[in-house]
């Protein structure tokens, strides 16, 4: 999204905004293999 935005002309309303991912929001890939792994150990199988 933020190479959408930056190669288009707009008015930037707010320069405060943090752009940075929230981790509560945003996992890795390995991070979700690794809890779906834990998971899958704990519970014999994967719960979605």
């Amino acid at each position: 999204m933020k190479v959408i935005l930056n190669a288009v002309p707009y008015e930037r309303l707010d320069p405060t905004l943090d752009f940075v991912p929230s981790h509560d929001v945003v996992i890795s890939g390995s991070r979700e293999l690794e809890l779906m792994e834990a998971q899958r150990l704990q519970s014999g199988k994967f719960v979605g």
